[in-house]
């Protein structure tokens, strides 16, 4: 693995980078006498409001919007005013609104960077695996693959192909349905790369197991679980041709 790769998937690397980059930011913008301590001062603020952010907020990014906004705003509100109070309480600077907003900028550019590094290392860590996909499966390619293991809570876990129902694109994550609901990390769209021919795309949020198909009703395809899902405009002339 070369050093970028190792930097890309590093938590730890890509943290202090983003600390970095504020720093410098800091250090050219702030006030007091003593420059180099207020920015460190700062950078220690910043760091439980990325965390929160990457954390718990970034994941409603995709999956409610209106819901991510208003946690995301919520979040540097809330730490704006804690570093600006601590800074007015240890210094001899007095809290007002030109303060509050000189922080409120610095908060943003924290929270925007951290979750930038983070959706980026999400993105080619994802890459990464279905690169290692495909290749074990070029490399295995006189065996007849029957198996997928994924990740969820902590837990990897086994799937056999033919007791897959359908997959629900769920923000960035996906839902497997066999016997069960299987929640992992994972896109849509690469995950479908890694399934056999027999699962085909009908929605932009669902895939199904051919073989599961029970009946085209409308607009729907109803499965042999009795499971009702939409098909896409878009997806439809290909469905008609695999039939």
């Amino acid at each position: 693995m070369s050093v970028l790769d190792r930097l890309m998937t590093n938590k730890i690397a890509q943290n202090l980078l983003a600390w970095f980059f504020v720093f410098l930011l800091l250090t050219v913008t702030v006030q007091p006498v003593n420059k180099v301590v207020t920015a460190i001062f700062a950078i220690c603020l910043l760091t439980p409001a990325v965390y929160i952010n990457n954390l718990f907020i970034l994941p409603f990014l995709k999956e409610k919007l209106i819901v991510f906004m208003g946690l995301f705003a919520a979040n540097a509100v809330v730490f704006t005013l804690i570093s600006a109070l601590i800074t007015s309480a240890i210094s001899d600077k007095v809290f007002d609104s030109k303060m509050f907003f000189n922080y409120f900028g610095i908060m943003l550019l924290g929270l925007v960077l951290g979750a930038a590094l983070k959706l980026a290392r999400d993105s080619f860590t994802r890459r990464q695996e279905v690169h290692q996909k495909a290749t074990e499966l070029s490399d295995n390619r006189g065996e007849v693959v029957t198996s997928i293991f994924v990740k969820s809570d902590k837990k990897i876990i086994k799937i056999d192909f033919d007791k897959i129902q359908y997959i629900e694109a769920h923000g960035n994550y996906i839902k497997i349905f066999t016997e069960e609901m299987i929640l992992t990390p994972q896109t849509l769209s690469n995950f479908l790369e890694m399934l056999p021919p027999d699962f085909i795309q009908i929605h932009k949020s669902f895939v199904i197991n051919f073989n599961k198909l029970k009946l085209i009703e409308g607009n729907q395809i109803v499965l042999q679980s009795d499971a009702k899902l939409p098909i896409g405009k878009s997806y439809k002339k290909a469905i008609l041709e695999k039939i």
